[in-house]
Order: structure tokens, then C-alpha cells, then sequence
């Protein structure tokens, strides 16, 4: 009676201290399985997009109420021609290392003598992502920028990052410009800069650099010069069933092989 009774005195308390131990991991990977597993809703991955340009921008120099602007939207070339100017491209893809490329576009505008104190621009790109979403993007480097007095030429320099707002699905299709609108109001800057802030995806400069100068090689033209680096970059995805299904299956197992365990 001695022996049993001591033995549920010493085998007691122990007995209740392994108890919580192993309740306590139970319900540490439980939580671990609901943040993690059934609950996980997106995920991260990393690719090198590849960017076409195929020659589309916009740019609008202004001052005040005067203003001049360069397209190749024909649309809005012809609902505004007293503005219109005809400007000049050139353009070319640079590999860099680690199979980065840089693009460099230079864009003349005749200035006719004028001063402008404002400049926004739109570079139109098509960007595709295949390793784990398939993605077609219409996207495009845009900004509004400010010019010292009697800036003839601008450089911008930066390194192209996506403008992600909501995770990736299997499959996107993003369109900024529907080439079959014939009204013009469809391609105004300021409606083409609306609908860019409200598309799932964009793009933009990170780690940018200006450099405004007061002259340039060709008399008479304002020069927008931009070195833009495409690298490899993070995206956001949205998970689907069969991931939820072994997130929660790793997590179940785990949990299970502890228990038993202990």
C-alpha cells in the first residue's frame, strides 16, 4: 500500500508535467498549421521578367497654359494636332551581367523656341512572367517631373520593379490601352494615368536618378534620355487548392510525429 501510494505521489505530478509539455507543442504546430498551412493564402517567388519595347510613349512638356506634346497614339496625335510635335527615337537593349539587360531610349522633341517648366512622360511596356504564374502585362514607366529653368535635357536612370497590388493568379492578362478606342479622351495623360493607378500591375523606377541639363547636342530639342535595368525581381502569388492541401498535410504530419513521440 506504501509502495503504491508513493509511487502515485511521485508519478503524479510528473505524469501532469509531460502532459502540458506535449499540450503545449500540440498547440504550438496547431497554430503553426493554421497561420501557415490552412490558412496561407500567397506566397513569393523570383524571376527575371522579360520586357519588350515596342516604340509606344507619351510625352507632355508644359508651362503654365502653353504645352506641346509627342505621341505614337495616333488617336491622340489627331484630336490635338496644333500641339503636336514630330519627335525622334532611338533605342537599344544592353546585356548586362548575370543575364540582366539594360534598355536605352533617347526621345528628341522639337521645342520651337519655347521654355517649359514640366514634364510628364509615359514609356509603354509589354512585360511577361512564365515560371510559376503565367503573366501578359500592358504596363508602363510614367512621372511627372519638374524642370530648373532653361532644362533642354533630362537623364533618368533607374532599375525597373514591379508595382504589384495584388498577388498573382494562375493566369493574368493586364491591358492599359485598348488599340480599337477611336475616342480621344481614352488616351488623355491624365485618363491614361488613371487607369494605371488602378491596375492590379504596373511598374516603376527603383533607385532613381535625375539629371536635368541646360543644353544639349541638337539646337532646338528637348532630349528625354533614359538607362533602365531589367533584373530578376519578387512576386506575389496566390496559392491554390493542391498548395493549401500539402501546407496542411506537412503540418498534420508534423504534429502527428511529435505526438507520438512524446
Amino acid at each position: 500500500m506504501n509502495g503504491t501510494s508513493t509511487r502515485s505521489k511521485l508519478g503524479g505530478p510528473m505524469a501532469e508535467s509531460r502532459r502540458k509539455r506535449l499540450f503545449g507543442i500540440q498547440a504550438c504546430f496547431r497554430s503553426n498549421l493554421v497561420m501557415l498551412g490552412l490558412w496561407k493564402k500567397t506566397g513569393t517567388y523570383r524571376e527575371r521578367p522579360h520586357v519588350v519595347f515596342d516604340g509606344r510613349y507619351v510625352l507632355l512638356l508644359r508651362s503654365g497654359d502653353q504645352y506641346s506634346f509627342s505621341s505614337t497614339l495616333p488617336v491622340l496625335n489627331s484630336a490635338d494636332n496644333s500641339h503636336y510635335s514630330v519627335s525622334q527615337l532611338d533605342y537599344q537593349w544592353i546585356p548586362l551581367p548575370e543575364n540582366n539587360y539594360e534598355l536605352q531610349l533617347d526621345i528628341f522633341v522639337p521645342m520651337s523656341n519655347a521654355s517649359f517648366d514640366s514634364l510628364i512622360y509615359f514609356v509603354f511596356l509589354n512585360y511577361h512572367l512564365d515560371y510559376h504564374s503565367d503573366v501578359e502585362a500592358e504596363v508602363a514607366l510614367y512621372d511627372s517631373l519638374q524642370l530648373p529653368y532653361s532644362t533642354t535635357s533630362i537623364t533618368v536612370l533607374g532599375r525597373l520593379t514591379p508595382d504589384q497590388k495584388q498577388p498573382f493568379r494562375w493566369r493574368e492578362y493586364y491591358e492599359l490601352l485598348n488599340q480599337t478606342r477611336r475616342d480621344a479622351e481614352y488616351y488623355k495623360p491624365s485618363e491614361i494615368m488613371r487607369r494605371i493607378t488602378i491596375q492590379p500591375f504596373n511598374v516603376r523606377l527603383d533607385r532613381k536618378m535625375q539629371l536635368p541639363v541646360g543644353s544639349t547636342l541638337r539646337d532646338g530639342q528637348f532630349h528625354l534620355k533614359m538607362n533602365i535595368i531589367v533584373a530578376e525581381d519578387e512576386f506575389l502569388y496566390r496559392c491554390d487548392l493542391w498548395e493549401l492541401l500539402k501546407w496542411a498535410a506537412v503540418q498534420y504530419a508534423t504534429v502527428y510525429l511529435v505526438s507520438k513521440h512524446k
